[in-house]
């Protein structure tokens, strides 16, 4: 499990960033989050945890949401959200979040299988192809096995 107290705490160490707007599954994601409040000092422990990521290849989750490959699509797909619905599956291991996002994209094709080379330029370094046609298969998966 990502130890999200210790990404919110870099985050918010960060010069640049003013506002965090963390997301929450249940109650007890609320009073950890507030708790950072106290102290914003990252312990050993979770200085280590923040390697991770490096570790179990999970940099290649995270979307920053930056837009730059609608543009490139040639296709038109709404690739951030997609990207968001990976990162629910994958980083949070909740399908049925990643299901529902995912259903917010109005598509009736999936260009990808039809492009031999995805053209888009990922800022992120990401395959998006390989992605997207990864995570649509969600849409296949009966409710009652998104567990």
């Amino acid at each position: 499990m990502i130890n999200m107290k210790a990404a919110l705490k870099w985050a918010l160490q960060d010069k640049n960033v003013h506002t965090a707007i963390p997301g929450f599954s249940s109650y007890n994601e609320i009073i950890e989050s507030l708790s950072i409040m106290k102290n914003l000092t990252l312990t050993p422990k979770e200085k280590e945890d923040l390697k991770i990521g490096d570790e179990k290849g999970y940099l290649g989750l995270y979307c920053q949401q930056c837009g730059k490959c609608i543009s490139q699509c040639k296709w038109n797909i709404d690739i951030p959200t997609i990207m968001r619905s990976y990162m629910y599956a994958y980083g949070y291991k909740n399908p049925f979040k990643a299901r529902e996002t995912i259903e917010q994209v109005n598509f009736s094709h999936i260009g990808c299988n039809d492009c031999a080379v995805c053209t888009i330029n990922c800022t992120m370094g990401f395959d998006v192809k390989e992605k997207v046609l990864d995570i649509i298969r969600i849409k296949e998966i009966p409710n009652e096995f998104l567990v």
